[in-house]
């Protein structure tokens, strides 16, 4: 009786967690791009790519994104700044990010192998459009400085296969 019962529980739990991923998250993530503070990104010529908002500023393409579970399990609001990572003699070394991110850690930023990002988490009333579009200049800026430059989100969708192999083969190396 208690193996059927777990069956049982697993199934609906399963099919809860499905819907969730694959419906309500979605629909969610549709309607909450068109209210604020993703209506004033919009009027600012962001448009709606795959379940997000893609727009450039000072030449840095922008990612606005609603995440109905963000990093601590609560709904959130992340910007990515992208830049290409690529250099003459290689990609920008893992070092080179954890340092950006420890340097930058006061203003909430975080850097990765292809963009700087910042998410805002909220309970109810997600955040004003004030604080997010301070992120646009404050990130272009920091971008500018570190000498990097300007990617389009396509551009990083077929870079990621040549830097994660770039990565794989640095560590190789470190091995010998």
């Amino acid at each position: 009786m208690g193996q059927v019962f777990a069956i049982v529980l697993a199934a609906i739990v399963g099919l809860i967690y499905f819907y969730a991923d694959t419906k309500w998250g979605p629909n969610e993530r549709r309607k909450r791009l068109r209210k604020s503070p993703f209506k004033e990104l919009r009027q600012l010529g962001f448009e709606e790519k795959d379940n997000q908002l893609v727009g450039t500023f000072e030449y840095f393409q922008i990612l606005a994104q609603y995440n109905w579970s963000g990093s601590n399990g609560k709904p959130s609001v992340m910007l990515h700044a992208l830049f290409n990572p690529k250099r003459t003699n290689g990609f920008i070394p893992m070092d080179k990010i954890d340092h950006l991110n420890k340097k930058h850690k006061k203003e909430q930023l975080i850097w990765s192998i292809n963009s700087i990002s910042r998410e805002w988490n909220f309970n109810f009333k997600p955040p004003k459009f004030e604080a997010i579009e301070s992120f646009l200049p404050l990130a272009t800026t920091l971008l500018k400085e570190e000498q990097l430059e300007p990617l389009t989100l396509e551009e990083s969708d077929a870079m990621e296969a040549e830097y994660l192999a770039y990565l794989e083969k640095q560590k190789n190396q470190k091995r010998w």
